[in-house]
């Protein structure tokens, strides 16, 4: 039976190397370790060491199918990593019935619609508004097709939400894509304008012949008595410590941003409550991601309120409907977690500033990694 505490997505790099070395011990056949094992190096490791005598990759070259040449060669920077999300493979194959893909490979599974990545007839100038994983997966595809590429990004970094997403527990693998699209970025000569918001007006000064948006959504505000209170904070600037929070913490939105932000403040000793509409929580996550999660909040302690509305914020914490009733939940702190909405006014302002204007990611419609991935390498190769 599968110990879903155990599961893949929270394991460090490979887990059980382990078991591969015991039975290595006790049989004169060859040994092949598996399962994790996404970094060349480590692979090497584990053969010098004798734990093993040969490697199995399976996700790692879904990831890139060219790993083992990229090794070969030495250009392990350039291995377009598996972030063990489990988005494309195991939930799209085992929870969706659907043909496998991959979150940071976007050709996985459509070689024959993507037999290659040709330069394009015309180079264009691309402006790309947004450095996060659409803006960077489109810059990064543009780039390799000829095209001159400039990123617009108003923060002091690459990475947009990436980097929000990679702070609670277990998530940490995804700073391994963003360190891959910043390689890639500097090795295409792309060039990088942080700290700058880019307004249509520069935009339009600049003459581009593309411009692709991809600044990210707004936070959605759920329309509730009390939603501007001091006592009421947005998710992300949790996760980034940009605001204080309580002992006592209600989290509106039971979402995957809403069950990972509670886990994270529930790690740091905070009596969480989640309160979630829907009849459970974590829907839409891969099941491999979510048992495990799950489990963590009931080790916690967090206390899990479904079927539940939030009626009013009050300064001594939330009013909720539940179970044929109206309950105070106790807070020092609500935190916002519903999630993400369009930004159509943004995408507007830009449509007058080049010949050929695209919209994706969570500026276009509210999604998740693989979306904007997707999302960014479709236009870049229609561009």
């Amino acid at each position: 039976m599968v110990n879903f505490r155990l599961t893949f997505p929270r394991f460090s790099d490979g887990p059980i190397v382990h078991l591969a070395e015991n039975i290595k011990k006790g049989v004169k056949i060859p040994v092949i370790a598996v399962n994790k094992i996404r970094d060349p190096l480590f692979a090497e490791r584990i053969l010098q060491e004798g734990k093993a005598d040969l490697i199995a990759l399976g996700r790692t070259l879904i990831a890139d199918p060219d790993f083992v040449n990229k090794t070969i060669e030495g250009r392990y920077d350039e291995i377009c990593p598996c972030i063990s999300c489990c988005q494309g493979c195991i939930q799209n194959v085992l929870d969706r019935d659907l043909p496998m893909s991959c979150t940071t490979n976007p050709v996985a599974g459509r070689e024959i619609e993507f037999p290659a990545i040709e330069k394009a007839e015309v180079q264009k100038k691309v402006f790309i508004i947004g450095g996060g994983p659409g803006g960077l997966e489109a810059a990064l595809i543009a780039a390799e097709r000829g095209h001159d590429v400039t990123i617009y990004e108003k923060r002091d970094r690459l990475g947009g939400l990436l980097i929000e997403a990679a702070i609670p527990p277990g998530k940490t693998d995804i700073n391994r894509l963003t360190n891959y699209f910043k390689n890639q970025i500097k090795k295409l000569e792309v060039k990088v304008k942080l700290n700058t918001e880019a307004t249509p007006a520069l935009v339009a000064a600049e003459k581009p012949d593309v411009v692709v948006i991809a600044a990210g959504g707004e936070p959605i505000l759920p329309t509730i008595p009390g939603v501007k209170r001091e006592n009421v904070v947005i998710a992300v600037d949790v996760l980034e410590e940009k605001v204080d929070v309580g002992g006592k913490v209600v989290i509106i939105g039971g979402g995957w941003q809403g069950v990972e932000l509670a886990e994270f403040l529930a790690a740091k000793g905070k009596r969480v409550t989640v309160v979630e509409m829907l009849s459970d929580v974590g829907i839409g996550m891969p099941s491999p991601a979510r048992i495990p999660l799950l489990f963590s909040l009931e080790d916690y302690g967090v206390n899990i309120m479904t079927l539940a509305r939030a009626e009013e914020i009050t300064e001594s914490g939330v009013i909720v409907s539940w179970r044929g009733e109206k309950k105070l939940v106790e807070a020092d702190t609500v935190v916002l977690a519903a999630g993400y909405k369009e930004r159509q006014e943004f995408f507007e302002g830009f449509k007058e500033t080049a010949p050929e204007v695209h919209c994706i990611g969570n500026s276009a419609k509210s999604g998740n990694i693989i979306d904007a991935t997707h999302q960014g390498f479709e236009v870049a190769m229609k561009i």
